[in-house]
């Protein structure tokens, strides 16, 4: 099923967060491991290797999750039991020490074809518009598995956690790609606040005295 797939370079600078809804509806239209891998994306923020990668021994005893990421080195620790059961629910039985054993061998032989799989049920979800209209081959995805990444970095800032925390989580080597990162969510954060405000102040149909 993987021979007619477009070859296309793997693509992390979509930085666009998923709503819950946009989520539940992946989830729903994703299968198998691929779900799974959805689900460790969102719920852990790993990059897509790593998470492809992901061990069974990975998850400790004490319900964390430590993983050395492939990129910095870094070792990323956060709490992994509710993740843990989802996963077993997910794929049942393990098939080995790798989670998503099939999807590891892919990225081992093709990283872009598991990227184009991902995004393809981000299309079945009715995500990734431009892929529908375009035609797989010619369009830029809306979203891709970064976004992901990107949905749970939101997450952390909408819930105030720790710059220093989020680097650690995040597995950052460097402390200002966190900041970087940080000031684009915030200021997005930020034009939604103020829209709600003028859409309070529209409503409550306050006006300058004649």
């Amino acid at each position: 099923p993987w021979a007619d797939l477009p070859r296309r370079r793997l693509d992390s600078h979509v930085r666009r967060a998923l709503t819950a809804e946009e989520i539940k509806a992946i989830l729903e239209a994703a299968e198998g491991e691929y779900r799974a891998l959805i689900t460790i994306g969102y719920r852990t923020g790993l990059r897509m290797g790593d998470a492809c990668n992901l061990r069974w021994d990975n998850f400790k005893k004490d319900g964390s999750l430590i993983v050395e990421t492939s990129k910095t080195g870094a070792v990323v620790a956060l709490p992994a039991a509710k993740l843990l059961k989802e996963l077993k629910a997910i794929l049942g039985k393990p098939k080995g020490d790798l989670v998503l054993p099939d999807i590891a061998a892919r990225y081992a032989r093709d990283p872009a074809g598991v990227s184009d799989w991902v995004c393809r049920y981000f299309a079945r979800a009715g995500i990734n518009t431009k892929v529908k209209e375009k035609g797989w081959a010619k369009a830029r995805p809306d979203a891709t598995y970064h976004s992901l990444r990107h949905t749970f970095t939101t997450r952390m800032c909408e819930a105030g956690v720790n710059i220093k925390v989020m680097q650690d989580t995040l597995g950052h080597a460097d402390i200002s790609t966190t900041l970087n990162i940080y000031a684009d969510v915030t200021r997005e954060l930020k034009k939604e606040e103020f829209a709600e405000l003028d859409s309070y102040f529209q409503n409550a149909q306050i006006s300058q005295p004649a």
